[in-house]
């Protein structure tokens, strides 16, 4: 029975849902995994955008946000995280252009500065370096905190 499937697979959105916001591709591939068979699944996703419940720009803004405070990371680290759950490159574009240069040099630097912590210009750069581009920094970014903080040389980023 169609009606039958059709609420399950709602449902099982709605839990999913609970926990925490998620991209249009995250639920699909979720329900699609409970095997709900994929017209069903593309009906649920209609029915949750047309009450609000999943906006890939919403949860893409949400994410960016959380991100930033939570455990921050530079505009390709999170460009990386969001396709990873499916948002689409032109969300993320719009997505990304709203965080500012400052606000990521900021992030950076305060990153950076907790890592060197005591240690300072004897702190080693190529460690700095790696651990920013880990999280996503461009080396723009890693050089300009490398000079704030004086931390060795950092032509060679």
């Amino acid at each position: 029975m169609p009606g039958e499937e059709f609420r399950r697979a709602r449902e099982k959105a709605y839990r999913l849902l609970a926990c925490r916001p998620r991209s249009t591709a995250e639920i699909f591939c979720r329900l699609q995994r409970c095997g709900f068979a994929e017209p069903v699944i593309q009906e649920v996703l209609s029915f949750l955008q047309e009450y609000g419940l999943v906006d890939d720009r919403a949860f893409a803004r949400d994410w960016v946000n959380w991100r930033l405070s939570a455990n921050p990371r530079g505009r390709e680290g999170l460009f990386r995280e969001l396709r990873a759950r499916g948002v689409s490159r032109e969300v993320i574009a719009e997505t990304l252009e709203e965080l500012d240069d400052g606000k990521e040099y900021a992030t950076a630097l305060s990153l950076a500065q907790k890592k060197v912590g005591r240690e300072g210009a004897a702190y080693p750069r190529h460690k700095l370096a790696a651990f920013l581009r880990r999280r996503g920094f461009s080396p723009e970014i890693i050089y300009r905190v490398c000079q704030s903080l004086s931390v060795g040389n950092c032509l060679d980023i």
